[in-house]
This record gives structure tokens, sequence and C-alpha cells, in this order.
């Protein structure tokens, strides 16, 4: 039945654009013909018309043709008109999921799916038409949430209807950017579990066990019935037919060991929304490697110099800026750096902006739960890396030469830029110079303190500018 439906669309959509063709050229070919009677057949002037019609047929026709979206050539693959003028998603047939291959293996692309027009309870998993390692494979016939829980036969009206595609929230991040600290907030406030591309071991809260995460076959990922949290009251895993939220280290950390360098490649699919962390690189650098020297038995890339560090952190932003698969996928972008100022702003604005808040009926209650959590409450200011007060004095960790080359690398400096680490880094090099007395400004000013207030006024000034930005009022 999948496949003759997905023959019948192709079929159906080259027929139409066939028939718009041909009746338009036989509508130019009239034209043509009673116009060149009409001038007597003069042979200059019949050309001339002819040529016209031409053109004018060539135009129409690529007008025609452009307007509709260019899919991936791969079988079952095809295009499904989703709007009156003309453009359309690139969709698998029904009983059919995407499939995103990188250099590991196939997985489930999670990108969302698109509602038949006409067809309230019809849904056809989306597939980006930029993706040229995506195919369409047949739904499972059976699904099983987690280990414990019934296997449930799907009967074949219900894999025909789409109701069981899994889509996904993407969070990807370097390490050591609070990407654990975010999934807990977000897993109190929506009361479902966050899941990882690879198995976790953690403590219960209950009874302080020691748990691992296991494989859930629908978003393959893994993930434990009470989060990672591990709040069974608050906590489920997330049902089929909800999003499913996984976390991935991609593609700084693609396969979780020594790597080469064209890994450039999701590990968590596509995914319907992205929810993508940054902090700063020299700072991220730093916690990367106090991280390592915990745990030296561990597997993965052990970036010795900063250089390396710098071209991992910037190829892993940009990969999920620019990559054709990624690029008009919705996201959010959050700094680590505000997770003590503004994480209830960020909080909130991810759960609205992805959906969750509608999908699980959210309220402030919700939100005020997660804050309150002892857990999850943030050292104070003064002693917490996540503030701007601590990266307003945190030069001192750093050479003079480790921050000009930061801001010296070409691809790092865009994303200084855009998130305000630029004048950060800037202010660190001025403090520096000061403390060296090499600073030719620093014998021409009389009180160094009102000069140093006044610069870094300016970069917290900044600093809240783009917060804005990111997270709204």
């Amino acid at each position: 039945a999948s496949t003759n439906s997905d023959t019948a669309a192709n079929t159906s959509h080259s027929c139409g654009y066939a028939a718009h063709c041909f009746m338009w050229t036989l509508l130019l070919v009239l034209v043509c013909d009673r116009g060149c009677k009409m001038t007597a057949r003069s042979s200059r002037c019949c050309a001339l018309l002819w040529l016209v019609c031409i053109v004018a047929a060539y135009l129409v026709s690529h007008a025609r043709q452009g307007s509709a979206v260019e899919c991936p050539m791969s079988p079952h693959i095809h295009a499904l008109d989703t709007s009156n003028d003309g453009q359309g998603e690139c969709v698998c047939p029904p009983g059919y999921q995407c499939m995103f291959s990188n250099s590991y293996e196939n997985i489930t692309c999670g990108a969302g799916v698109v509602q038949v027009p006409g067809k309230v309870a019809t849904f056809l998993d989306r597939v980006p038409a930029a993706c040229t390692t995506c195919t369409c494979r047949t739904l499972p016939d059976t699904i099983q949430l987690w280990k414990d829980d019934d296997i449930i036969k799907l009967q074949p009206d219900e894999r025909l209807s789409g109701r069981f595609i899994v889509s996904k929230i993407i969070f990807a991040s370097p390490p050591r950017n609070g990407n654990s600290w975010m999934r807990q907030l977000i897993e109190l406030a929506a009361g479902v579990a966050t899941e990882s591309v690879f198995s976790e071991k953690f403590h219960t809260s209950q009874t302080g066990e020691l748990v691992e995460a296991e494989r859930i076959a629908v978003s393959d990922a893994y993930g434990h019935p009470c989060g990672r949290i591990s709040e069974c009251n608050h906590v489920r895993l997330s049902k089929v037919t909800e999003q499913h939220i996984v976390k991935t280290h991609s593609p700084f950390h693609c396969g979780h060991g020594p790597y080469p360098r064209d890994c450039n490649v999701s590990d968590a699919g596509i995914g319907a929304f992205l929810l993508l962390s940054i902090r700063d690189p020299l700072s991220n650098f730093d916690a990367w490697h106090r991280y390592q020297a915990e745990r030296t038995s561990r597997k993965g890339p052990r970036h010795t110099l900063l250089s390396d560090y710098l071209d991992s952190w910037s190829q892993h932003h940009s990969y999920w800026r620019n990559s054709p698969v990624h690029k008009d996928t919705p996201r959010m972008y959050y700094r680590f750096e505000d997770m003590v100022s503004a994480r209830r702003h960020i909080l909130r604005a991810f759960l609205k902006r992805s959906l969750l808040w509608n999908q699980h009926n959210l309220t402030e209650i919700d939100i005020e739960r997660a804050m309150a959590h002892p857990r999850l409450l943030p050292n104070t200011a003064s002693n917490s890396h996540a503030t701007f007060e601590f990266y307003a004095k945190a030069h001192k960790l750093f050479s003079q030469q480790q921050i000009e080359e930061a801001l010296g690398h070409v691809e790092c400096r865009k994303w200084l830029d855009e998130f305000g680490y630029t004048n950060l880094y800037q202010h660190w090099l001025h403090l520096k110079r000061l403390e060296n007395g090499d600073d030719p400004k620093s014998l021409q000013v009389a009180d160094k303190q009102q000069e140093l207030d006044k610069l870094r006024q300016t970069v917290r000034n900044e600093w809240l500018l783009v917060a804005k930005r990111l997270y709204g009022s």
C-alpha cells in the first residue's frame, strides 16, 4: 500500500506538471499561428513572432518548475504541495520514515511531520530538501518505548497515518557548556526526560544508586524513565507522539573518540528544532582540559593546542549554523554565562519557541518548580563561572598570547562578535597590559580604576543587548 501510494504521488505530480506545460505550449502555438495568418505569413514577422512565443513558453515552464521544491534523488522521497503558491515539502510516503546516514550509522531524521492537505489525521515524515544522505524506510510493525513496556503492534491504518513518527529537538553543544544543568531544568519544567546519543551513568536522587541510560529504539537515543534529574514523581519518558529532546556533542565530539577532521556530521539526526548553547572558547577550553585531566582514561579528542581547540569549537558551531541539512531548522541559542542571571528567561523562551509549552500545557508553576529545585540552584554570583561578573575578571586564567590568538582566529572571531565575547576579550587584553605596564594609555590616565570601570560598563551594556536579542525582555 505504501509503495503504491508513493508511486501514485510521484505520478500525479509529474502528470500535473506535464499537463500544465502542454496547455501553455498549445495556447502559444495557436497564438503564433493566428498571428502569422494576420500578417499574411510574412517570413520576417512570423520568425519574430515564433521566437517571442518560444521564449515565453520557456519562461512560463521554468517559472512553474522553479516554484516547486526540488527533493533528494532517493527512492520514495517526493514533493508534497502544501500551499497554493506551488511551494511544498519533501516527504516520505505513508508508512515510511526519514532516515539520515552519517559516518557511523543510519538514524531517524526526526525533522518533523507534514500534514497532508485535506486530511486532518494523516501526517508524512518531512525530509529536508538539501539532505543528500536521507532516504525513506518502512516504519516498524511494532513499537516499545521502554524495555519494561508492552510491545505495541501497529495496525495498518496507524502506520499509514504517521502518528507514530518521532520528531526530535536536538540539544547540541561542545562539552562543558552546562548541558546537563540545562537538561535537568527542562525535565523538571516540561515533565519529560531528555535523552542522549550515548549511554550515561548517573546516581538516582532517591536511593543514590548508580544507573545507566538505556537505548530507546524509537528515537535512536539513550535515556531513563525518570530523566537525567532522576525525579520519577515529575518526569517521564516522552511518548512516541511527542517531541524527544536529544543531547549531542556532535560534531565536536563526533564518534566519541579520536576523530578525523572531516567528521562534520550530526549523530542525533536532523531535528525539528535546535537548542544550541555557546560558551566563550577560552573558558570552554580551560573547562575541557580540567575535565580531561580528571578522567585521563576517558575516550575522546584530546586537544593539547589552543589552535586545535579553536578549530573544533568553530567548526562545531558553523556546522549547526551553515550545514544545508540544518540551516533552515528553527533554533534558539543561549550563552552559558547567562545561566545564573537569565536562566528563567532562557528556559521559558526555549519551552515556548520549541512548542513544548503548548504541547505539555505548561504554566509559570512548572518554570518555578525547576527554578526552586535544590540540586539546580546556581552558586552565588561571586563563586559561579556562569556569570558576567566572573568573566569580567577572568583574564587572570589566560595568557595575553591566548587571548590574542582567540581574537585573531578568523572563524572563531565571527562567533565572538555575534555573542558579545569580542569586547570581553579586548577588556581582558587591556587589563593584562595595564598589569604588565606595557599599555601606552596607562601613562596618560591618572585614575586607572575609573578607566577600567568605564570600559567594563561598555562591555556590560553590549552583553545585556545580546542577552535581550537572544531571550527577549
